[in-house]
């Protein structure tokens, strides 16, 4: 009994295979279109025909869940090109600037220098 099941249940997988490829042969062309169908109830509508009693406020709140990880840091991106230089700006006032710094001593960590101004 075993062995003539197995050979009905090969034929049939040959035929299969067999006719597997016409199908595109055998194709006709595609039909119309049917009519739209009805439009499906909500997600909340179907929560509350299961038991559901909060708001609709509620039920949307209930669906955010916890911030997740915050992802690894992308890649630099490559140096953009130098613009254009600015005009020059007026010249300052005359005053009084420094002439020179000179270092004038040293004690431990703290160093002294003494700072030459013009008139």
């Amino acid at each position: 009994m075993k062995k003539r099941t197995l050979s009905i249940l090969s034929l049939i997988l040959a035929c299969l295979f067999l006719f597997a490829g016409c199908d595109e042969a055998m194709a006709g062309k595609d039909g119309a279109d049917g009519k739209d169908g009805i439009n499906g109830k909500s997600a909340y509508d179907l929560a509350v025909e299961n038991g559901y009693t909060g708001t609709l406020e509620e039920f949307l709140q209930s669906l955010i869940g916890a911030d997740g990880k915050d992802g690894a840091d992308g890649k630099d991106g490559v140096d953009g090109t130098n613009g254009k230089d600015g005009t020059d700006g007026k010249d300052g006032a005359t005053g009084n600037g420094i002439a020179k710094i000179e270092k004038t001593d040293r004690d431990g960590l703290t160093d002294t220098y003494t700072i030459t101004f013009t008139d």
